[in-house]
């Protein structure tokens, strides 16, 4: 069977992204289709290995004992797994698979992000879990 691919122009940068056989088996592996779509994405932003792990929407949150507000619904708990291509420090190679937390406001207009090692996201987790357990035992 004889492919017939677009003319390079029509192409440019995308042949540039990474293929199926690229990625790490946890991404969906569609970065030439989410750089033609995204406009204003650059060939490294498109190349960047991506998996949603989680969403979450925070409920209002009223104490237990006089339902006093304490904090209103609606902010967003967001986590991933990323991969940068080609870092300057790692000789070229595609850097660590990193998770990635993403906390922001009702509307989003205002977040905080992290990006931890696989190694520091199980510590946290466990710190979350041992947080808990303790806040659990209060009541």
């Amino acid at each position: 069977m004889i492919h017939e691919y677009p003319p390079a122009d029509e192409l440019g940068d995308a042949r540039r992204l990474p293929d199926d056989k690229d990625c790490p088996h946890w991404c969906p592996s569609q970065h030439a289709e989410h750089f033609l779509e995204v406009v204003g994405d650059t060939v490294y932003e498109a190349s960047q290995h991506f998996a949603g792990v989680a969403e979450m929407t925070l409920g209002e949150l009223r104490n237990y004992i006089d339902g006093r507000l304490s904090r209103p619904g609606g902010s967003h708990v967001d986590v991933a797994l990323i991969q940068y291509p080609h870092p300057s420090t790692n000789g070229g190679f595609n850097g660590p698979p990193l998770v990635e937390l993403e906390l922001s406001t009702i509307r989003r207009e205002q977040s905080a992000s992290v990006e931890l090692t696989t190694g520091e996201a199980r510590s946290l987790a466990a710190a979350l879990l041992r947080a808990a357990e303790l806040g659990e035992d209060l009541r």
